[in-house]
C-alpha cells in the first residue's frame, strides 16, 4: 500500500521541525567552519612571528649561507605545531612544547646530517622562540605585587599563587624544551655511535681477509 502523506496541521509540523532540524544543522556546519578558519588563520599568523624570530636569532649563530632559513622554517614548525596541539587537541602547554621541541631536534638533526653542518646552528634557533617569556613575566610582576602587598591580605595571596603558578608553568616548559631537544641529540649520539661501529667491524673484517690471504713470494 502507498503511505499516504501527512495533511493539514500536523504536515505543517512536521515541515516545521525539519526545516528547523536543517537549520540548526546548517548553523553548527557554519560555526565549525569559521572555527576551523579562526584556528588556521590564528597557526599561519604564529608560524610567521615564529619564522620570522628563528631567522633573528640565527643570526647570531653565523650559519652558512641558505641555511639561515632553515632554522626560520624549523621554528614556524615547531611552534605552529605546539599551538596546534593546544587548541585542536586541547593539550596542555608543557607536553606541547615537549612535542614541539623534539619535532625541531629531528629537523634539525636531519638537517644537519643532510648538509653537513652542526645541527645545533638549526636547533637552538628554532628552540628560542619557545621559550615562556609570557609566563616569566607574570611570576615576576606577580612577586613585584605580592612584596608590594600587606602581609595576610587577600591581595597578597592572590599574587602568591599567580606567583606560584607561572613560575611552576615556566620551569616545565623549560624543562620540556630542555628534554626534547635532549632526545634528539641522543639520537644523534646513538646514530654516530652505530656509524662507527659500522665502520670498525668493516675495518676489522678487511684487516682479518687481508691476514688470511698468501703472501705472494
Amino acid at each position: 500500500m502507498r503511505r499516504e502523506r501527512p495533511r493539514g496541521i500536523f504536515a505543517a509540523c512536521q515541515r516545521l521541525l525539519n526545516n528547523t532540524g536543517n537549520g540548526a544543522r546548517a548553523s553548527r556546519i557554519a560555526r565549525d567552519s569559521r572555527r576551523e578558519c579562526a584556528v588556521i588563520a590564528v597557526l599561519l599568523s604564529d608560524a610567521a612571528f615564529a619564522a620570522a624570530a628563528g631567522i633573528g636569532f640565527g643570526i647570531a649563530f653565523n650559519p652558512p649561507k641558505g641555511k639561515l632559513l632553515l632554522a626560520g622554517l624549523f621554528a614556524a614548525v615547531g611552534h605552529s605545531l605546539r599551538l596546534w596541539l593546544m587548541l585542536g587537541c586541547g593539550m596542555n602547554i608543557c607536553p606541547a612544547t615537549l612535542i614541539g621541541a623534539f619535532a625541531i631536534g629531528i629537523l634539525g638533526f636531519l638537517a644537519g646530517r643532510i648538509s653537513g653542518c652542526p645541527s645545533e646552528i638549526f636547533t637552538f634557533p628554532a628552540l628560542l622562540p619557545m621559550i615562556p617569556g609570557l609566563y616569566a613575566y607574570k611570576a615576576v610582576l606577580a612577586a613585584i605585587k605580592f612584596l608590594s602587598e600587606s602581609p595576610g591580605s587577600e591581595l597578597s595571596g592572590k599574587c602568591l599563587s599567580e606567583f606560584f603558578f607561572n613560575a611552576i608553568t615556566s620551569t616545565a616548559i623549560m624543562l620540556a624544551i630542555v628534554i626534547g631537544a635532549a632526545a634528539s641529540v641522543f639520537i644523534d649520539t646513538l646514530s654516530a655511535r652505530i656509524e662507527n661501529r659500522k665502520m670498525l667491524a668493516g675495518l676489522g673484517r678487511g684487516s682479518a681477509h687481508r691476514a688470511g690471504m698468501p703472501r705472494s713470494a
